[in-house]
């Protein structure tokens, strides 16, 4: 079984190649996501395909045409190595999906896409995965009628946590810091952060296998480098406390927003009569948005979750002081750790979203590939969303 035999009944769906780039920007670009209170558009600069290579080297880009050959879709999947329960497998994120309103391509993909899960253990096109994650905003309620909510035959989408997209603004007050060393990244303690950041991905459902990834993020992310990175040791013991890197695409993939919210307007204007009310640049509308992501924070696995919220804010203070001349500073913040409590003395703005599984379910309902939620957090990427 191959995956063009999967297609051969789905006249309308077809494999996308780099020749297809300006037709997909002409479609993507025409299209944007809508919430209940702004729609956000997503740039891809000038190759579709440069974001799809940030996020793996091993992706499919599948392409909806209506009668006349004109693309009314769009959907992407990537692959990578990473851990479930533990064994290093191969895991796939389901991207980017835009559909027009066309009844017949919905209907189409519908059976294609459960025909592709169902499948996909088989076929060597997705490296035999039988684990896939998306994230989807609660708020989008297209997207999760079309997916989640939906009644699609043969798969299901499982919830496998609640996080929040965090998006820092701004900060008032003074920034106490705590009694932490910050230590930069180098090619001296480069093998000792792959290996702390190893025994925490070991741990976690689509954990990544850092001794290959970070090699490859080095190699293919644009302004990506060991400088990218901070550790927050021990002062007494010299041991790694906490890991992470902020980075954010630039020219593969620009984030614009129509409006802003009036209170960061507000806000605005006030800190600059207040002292100690500082606040970032405000996104200009249909201007690219300067956002850095703080990625993926890894902690020594047996630390207190009161201690990761510390150790957090103690990340958060650095980033905010010496990455200046961004409009946001974001991150992934997962219901369960809800590290947004401790950011005491900075504003925020944060959007509701879900992080699935999607599975093959029998004609008697049995869920296959059920992955459960551990105690470490998922591995996600939300700059790569």
């Amino acid at each position: 079984m191959t995956l063009l035999s999967l297609l051969k009944d789905y006249p309308n769906i077809s494999l996308a190649t780099e020749g297809d780039n300006e037709e997909i920007l002409e479609y993507y670009h025409r299209s944007q996501l809508t919430t209940s209170s702004h729609n956000i558009i997503y740039k891809r600069g000038r190759d579709f395909f440069s974001f799809m290579k940030e996020k793996s080297s091993e992706y499919l880009v599948f392409l909806l045409r209506d009668e006349q050959e004109t693309i009314q879709g769009i959907a992407t999947v990537s692959y990578r190595d990473g851990y479930i329960n533990s064994k290093l497998v191969k895991v796939g994120y389901l991207g980017d999906l835009r559909i027009s309103l066309n009844r017949k391509l919905i209907r189409q993909w519908r059976g294609f896409f459960s025909l592709f899960i169902n499948n996909s253990k088989n076929l060597e096109e997705t490296f035999h995965c039988r684990h896939y994650q998306t994230a989807l905003v609660h708020d989008n309620v297209q997207s999760r009628n079309n997916l989640a909510n939906s009644k699609i035959k043969g798969i299901k989408y499982s919830l496998l946590e609640d996080y929040h997209m965090v998006n820092i603004v701004g900060s008032y007050g003074f920034r106490k810091s705590q009694n932490y060393k910050i230590d930069k990244v180098t090619q001296e303690n480069i093998v000792e952060l792959i290996n702390f950041l190893e025994s925490d991905h070991k741990l976690r459902s689509f954990g990544l296998e850092y001794k290959s990834e970070l090699s490859y993020r080095f190699k293919n992310w644009e302004d990506y480098s060991k400088k990218n990175w901070i550790l927050l040791r021990d002062p007494r013991t010299d041991e790694i406390l906490a890991a992470t890197s902020l980075w954010g695409p630039k020219s593969s993939k620009q984030l614009l927003i129509s409006g802003v919210p009036t209170m960061f307007k507000l806000l605005k204007v006030i800190s600059k009569y207040i002292p100690f009310l500082d606040v970032f640049d405000l996104p200009q509308e249909e201007k690219a948005i300067s956002i850095k992501y703080i990625n993926q924070v890894s902690f020594k696995e047996d630390i207190s979750r009161i201690e990761k919220g510390v150790l957090f804010k103690e990340l958060v203070n650095y980033f905010y002081c010496e990455f200046r001349g961004l409009n946001l500073l974001a991150y992934c913040d997962f219901d369960r750790e809800n590290f947004k409590s401790e950011l005491k003395g900075y504003f925020t703005h944060a959007t509701a979203m879900g992080l699935y599984t999607v599975h093959k379910v029998s004609e008697d309902g049995e869920t296959f590939d059920i992955i459960e939620a551990c105690g470490n957090m998922p591995a996600f990427d939300m700059a790569l969303v």
